[in-house]
């Protein structure tokens, strides 16, 4: 008979608690820009930067193997810039104020995804 009500007693605890923990609001974390490889970065976009990174300025050469970096800056959070899907060989290619981009010389990052980017 205790075992019965010691039992009893556990599946009423452990269904309140269940019920409890439904009950509360539950947190959406939606990511602000879709992934670094989606077709939204075919083109350039407008972003802000929200973790600071280095911006590398790349010689344009011939053959492209030989591309090098010339220069580099950092890039401050808040700093807004735009930014594209680099393709096979870069990351991601950037160009704002101070990162002007011509047949020469373009701006690269070496970041992986879009996480350091904000609307």
């Amino acid at each position: 008979m205790r075992i019965n009500k010691t039992l009893l007693g556990l599946v009423s605890l452990m269904l309140s608690m269940g019920t409890l923990a439904l009950a509360q609001p539950s947190i959406v974390n939606a990511a602000s820009l879709p992934a670094g490889n989606s077709r939204y970065w075919y083109h350039f976009h407008r972003v802000r930067i929200r973790k600071g990174t280095w911006a590398y300025k790349v010689k344009v050469m011939t053959p492209a193997y030989k591309d090098h970096f010339v220069a580099k800056v950092y890039l401050k959070p808040g700093t807004t810039i735009e930014a594209i899907n680099g393709g096979a060989s870069w990351h991601w290619v950037v160009k704002g104020h101070g990162l002007t981009t011509n047949q020469h010389y373009f701006w690269v990052t070496n970041r992986l995804n879009s996480r350091w980017l904000t609307k």
